[in-house]
């Protein structure tokens, strides 16, 4: 049975990852705004993206030592 369940795994895997169209450093925003690689890897990370790299408001009062 676990046997079963770890094929249908890795089945689904495959089949997503296959179908998922990886642009080499194409930065998305990820809904999370943390900045992925590309769509593929935050698809992979179960987040919703949108195309270009995620930034901080101006006025966040934050410096850029507590956004690392």
């Amino acid at each position: 049975m676990n046997r079963l369940i770890l094929a249908i795994f890795l089945l689904f895997l495959i089949i997503f990852l296959s179908s998922c169209q990886c642009v080499k450093n194409e930065p998305v925003c990820g809904a999370n705004q943390k900045t992925y690689s590309n769509k593929c890897v935050a698809a992979i990370s179960g987040v919703d993206s949108v195309l270009g790299e995620c930034t901080v408001p101006s006025d966040c009062g934050c410096s850029a030592q507590t956004l690392k």
